[in-house]
């Protein structure tokens, strides 16, 4: 049947500077990543379809809420669900893009005409078949979001200590002078291995060991289960995949609190334990939500329990680690005010607890809301608690180089560190410009354009290209330690390679849209977050030039000017921040792995290849 008798289509009204960055409601454009806005104009579940892009890369997404739209983006619902469901027409489309992008009208900006989408043919399959095929699609693309989650959470961590450390320049005294030898860790305590101390205090530092080691090759899973943990697997088949197996087992418990000063252990309460069992059993959807935040130390590297029996209460959320509780506050906790405060004033005032609240609402209408605020509490909470902290990021401000009277002088960037200087990004400075072109290569190797890019993850699968027939822009070797991003104006586009990904950088070729520098190992997450900076960002634009497309040459390039630590403070903030880097790069490995074999299905079971029609799956129930 043609798209055009199945649904009806209609675009947004909103121009794109309607985006802001604190909206309440999704705003989808034209570009692959989505916005916020403060206005809503639709409530509905729909297909959303970018209707135009300079090179015909149509975005296509799937929503169910309120939401909002530019006017070149095409909102496409189902006339009757019992026909067409929405979940199942946005896979039906996605293998159609590509002949969405041949069809394209326009020579400088490709567009989509309703001409072009009403007379699109789909298969159209029983209702049942639809549910079961939409099921199976959507616990990949939940597993991707989860990670997804995670990798901007690592992200937003990792940015912060760069800014502290070269922003705000709250960096530990100590390493402005030159380094002492590292101080052993006490035998027992936190392990022997001190590469990731830089030289610097440590001490009373528990940091989760996992965070001291370097990353352990992938396992393979036991055939045919894929573990036995079925969490990660969405209750289908994940046969073959090799993720990391810390990614599959249960965290292991942190060390024991120290007595003392706030630090008393809290009594557990076994006669507690039934009702929390039923309370784990049977989770309101806000505390669901909620454990899709918290669960499996995904949480800024943080393990929570639910439902803690402790003292004579039973806590929602409870983080050992920080003496931190979470509490979901439903419309139950209108009545029983009082005693929600006795509990909070005996759990603070005896152990030391810090107890926060969420409303319902808030955890399942604004759960990025909840994200942000929830590490600033983190991040307050590793600063005041009076027992010493387990996290691996040690709070530097009030005590770090500026704030402490650390001398400072003049640039033409400002006041710097004294030894710091202002050097171009392009200077020999521990780094080096890859300016050469890929030699030839057997085999094949996989084709990354900068559209395959958004922010710092490969959302779209490469090409397979041979040295002899690989486009002429294929032109860039991912090395290890190299870090690479998109010369366009208004773009980012950022990629990093460490040696939990060396494969993927091995068996790739870039882009020349992308320019990249050679690291050192600890020099890498300096450069990595530079370039992920909103001031170099800001730089780069202000130097692209070009009449159609505006980007950076190398020239231009050789002009910007960043401010350079002195060698021992970039080798010390790699060594701390390296660990946070590679677990961002094995989730983005995970999602690899997951779109690859998605993208593999999806055609498959769309034409019927694979008949679903006898198979007994649980039909996904929609978020709302």
């Amino acid at each position: 049947m043609k798209l055009g008798e199945l649904v009806t289509i209609r675009t947004g009204k909103l121009d794109s500077n309607a985006a802001c960055d604190y909206g309440e409601y999704q705003f989808f454009t034209c570009s692959q990543g989505t916005f916020k806005t403060n206005t809503y104009s639709f409530d509905c579940e729909a297909v959303l379809l970018g209707g135009n892009n300079a090179n015909g890369v149509y975005p296509l997404k799937y929503f169910r809420g309120k939401f909002d739209a530019y006017q070149r983006t095409y909102i496409i619902c189902s006339k009757d669900e019992n026909i067409l469901i929405n979940r199942y027409l946005y896979y039906s489309l996605r293998p159609k893009l590509s002949l969405l992008q041949s069809h394209s009208s326009g020579v400088t900006t490709k567009f989509l005409t309703l001409g072009i989408l009403n007379n699109i043919t789909l298969e159209i399959p029983p209702k049942s078949d639809q549910e079961k095929i939409s099921s199976i699609l959507s616990a990949y693309d939940d597993l991707i979001e989860n990670n997804t989650r995670r990798i901007q959470i690592l992200e937003e961590m990792a940015q912060r200590i760069y800014r502290e450390w070269f922003i705000d320049f709250e960096f530990p005294m100590e390493l402005q002078s030159q380094p002492s030898p590292p101080v052993p860790l006490p035998e027992g305590e936190g392990g022997k291995n001190n590469q990731y101390r830089g030289g610097y205090d440590f001490s009373g530092f528990e940091f989760p060991m996992e965070l001291q080691s370097q990353p352990s090759p992938p396992v393979p899973l036991p055939e045919g289960e894929g573990g036995k943990n079925n969490q990660y697997r969405g209750g289908y088949d994940f046969s073959g995949f090799e993720f990391p197996m810390e990614l599959q087992s249960q965290p292991s418990p942190p060390a024991p609190l120290p007595k003392g000063e706030g630090g008393k252990y809290i009594p557990y309460n076994p006669a507690l334990k039934q009702y929390a069992r039923q309370n784990r059993k049977n989770p309101t959807p806000a505390e669901k939500k909620m454990w899709e935040i918290l669960s499996r130390k995904q949480f800024c590297g943080l393990k929570f329990t639910r439902q803690k029996p402790l003292e004579n209460f039973i806590i929602d959320f409870y983080c050992s680690e920080l003496l931190l509780g979470i509490e979901i506050d439903g419309d139950t906790h209108a009545f029983q005010e009082k005693y929600d405060e006795i509990r909070t004033d005996i759990l603070q005032k005896k152990y030391g607890m810090e107890i926060i609240r969420y409303q319902n609402s808030d955890v399942l209408s604004n759960p990025e809301g909840v994200y942000i605020d929830l590490v600033r509490v983190v991040r307050n909470r590793e600063k005041t608690r009076p027992f010493p902290p387990t996290h691996p990021f040690p709070p530097l401000s009030g005590r770090g180089y500026k704030s402490s009277g650390g001398k400072m002088i003049d640039s033409e960037l400002g006041k710097i560190p004294e030894g710091w200087e202002v050097k171009s990004i392009m200077e020999n400075n521990g780094w080096n410009f890859v300016n050469e072109s890929i030699s030839d290569y057997e085999g094949k190797k996989e084709y990354f354009a900068t559209a395959n890019v958004e922010g710092i993850n490969i959302i779209k699968e490469g090409i397979l290209v041979s040295y002899k027939d690989k486009p002429s822009r294929a032109q860039k070797q991912p090395l290890l330690f190299s870090v690479w991003f998109a010369r366009m104006k208004d773009t980012y586009k950022v990629l990093g390679f460490t040696k939990v990904n060396e494969d993927i950088a091995n068996n790739s070729i870039l882009s020349s849209g992308f320019a990249g520098f050679k690291t050192s190992e600890f020099s890498f997450p300096f450069i990595y977050l530079t370039i992920n900076s909103d001031e170099f960002h800001q730089k780069k634009d202000q130097f692209c030039t070009g009449a159609t497309q505006m980007s950076l040459t190398n020239d231009g390039l050789e002009r910007i000017k960043i401010i350079v630590p002195t060698k021992n403070t970039i080798e010390n903030f790699g060594k701390l921040v390296l660990p946070l880097l590679n677990k961002i790069f094995v989730l983005q490995k995970v999602n690899k792995v997951l779109r690859t074999t998605r993208d593999l299905l999806l055609p498959k079971l769309i034409s019927g290849e694979l008949d679903v029609s006898e198979l007994d799956i649980k039909i996904r129930e929609e978020k709302s």
